[in-house]
């Protein structure tokens, strides 16, 4: 039963109201003309049925001969379905073609998702993912991400190992970060544990050797602090690698000049090209200039929940420069030797402990200075050889 309605769906019926005249005429009357008719039920003075399209084309003259008025009550079918179509086939032929093209695409790489990184920026791990093989528009079944994997790794140095695996027309690396490799201290060798610079020192604690300064003495840069003998219990002395921790109170001045005159570097735009990306096809827009000093180039993902697909818009910015001298006020010329101070006593803090500062500034009209004094703790523990001179 099932599989003829399915096949009058198919083909589409029509259901009718008959009312007056001779009921049982009309119904013999279709029956010699063999236009079938079912599910005939009787409501009082109407009755209702159903019959095919062509059918339904053919049954006036069973009416008008049977004098019952027919009135058609319902349309079904795929016929009928695709009639009311027929104003939207453009829509009908872009949704066919959709489905056709998402079934096409849905086997290929659309997105790439990076995870794990910390230092490496992602758009270095992609680069090196796609110099590896892995390309936009790729079917995912031609995907080794064993290989890939290991070949991305090889093209960046900073990265332990790349987890690629893929899922569906997404491909998600997971990278882990190398850890720098410890320090191994060469212990070859006969060295003393000098001072690197002038201190007083604070803090004197000996590893290996023989003990040279005293605690809260002043020493110059180049005094041995421990050095590399060391006496043994049968009164004889031997040679060793000499450590210690030594930490001294130094004094850093830091001086930033600024002239009022500088030079400058002044860049130019020549030219701005677009280029459009569709998976590995590029569409560039424009030509590049034949001569320039410097390009920056920028991409734009059109991106879709959150997710970048494989379509970018990459502008190129070509310039030229010119170096000339620029004259500043004296104001200005103050903030950069402030800005470059800040850098310099940044560097200089850092593994230091700084008990005291004091900040100066001097200006005149050719120029601005920025100078000061940091008074802190260091580690000036320095490794020096030890130069023994044999007897002849």
């Amino acid at each position: 039963m099932f599989i003829i309605e399915l096949l009058r769906f198919f083909s589409g019926y029509v259901r009718f109201k008959g009312s007056g005249g001779f009921s049982e005429r009309f119904i013999n009357l279709c029956s010699v003309h063999d236009i079938p008719l079912w599910n005939i039920a009787y409501h009082g003075d109407y009755f209702e049925a159903y019959t095919t399209i062509n059918g339904y084309r053919k049954i006036s003259i069973c009416a008008r001969n049977s004098g019952v008025k027919i009135k058609r009550t319902r349309s079904a079918g795929i016929p009928f379905v695709l009639n009311r179509l027929k104003p939207r086939v453009g829509l009908l032929f872009g949704a066919i073609f959709f489905v056709v093209c998402l079934a096409f695409l849905s086997n290929k790489v659309w997105v790439v998702e990076i995870s794990g990184n910390k230092t490496v920026p992602d758009d270095i791990i992609l680069t090196a993912a796609v110099d590896a093989g892995l390309n936009f528009g790729e079917k995912t079944d031609k995907i080794n991400a064993v290989q890939l994997s290991l070949n991305t790794c090889k093209k960046i140095d900073k990265l332990g190992w790349a987890a690629i695996r893929v899922n569906g027309c997404c491909v998600y690396i997971d990278v882990t970060e190398a850890e720098p490799a410890p320090e191994i201290e060469n212990r070859e060798g006969i060295y003393n544990l000098v001072a690197s610079k002038d201190a007083q020192l604070v803090i004197l604690e000996c590893y290996r050797g023989t003990t040279q300064a005293k605690r809260f003495s002043s020493v110059l840069k180049g005094d041995i602090l421990i050095s590399g003998t060391a006496d043994n219990k049968d009164e004889t002395t031997s040679l060793v690698h000499a450590s210690g921790y030594a930490v001294g109170r130094t004094v850093t001045a830091i001086e930033e000049t600024t002239d009022t005159t500088i030079n400058t570097t002044d860049f130019n735009i020549i030219k701005r090209i677009f280029r459009l990306n569709f998976f590995s096809i590029h569409i560039p827009i424009g030509k590049a200039p034949d001569k320039y000093h410097q390009k920056f180039i920028s991409t734009k993902n059109l991106s879709f929940n959150g997710r970048d697909l494989p379509i970018s818009i990459t502008c190129e910015q070509y310039y030229t420069k010119q170096q000339k001298n620029k004259t500043i006020s004296v104001k200005e010329a103050k903030m950069i030797s402030m800005s470059r101070f800040m850098n310099s006593a940044a560097n200089f803090s850092q593994g230091k402990q700084i008990i005291n500062s004091s900040v100066s500034f001097n200006e005149n009209q050719n120029s601005a200075t920025v100078s000061g004094e940091f008074i802190c703790y260091e580690n000036i523990g320095s490794e020096a050889p030890l130069e023994i001179e044999l007897a002849e």
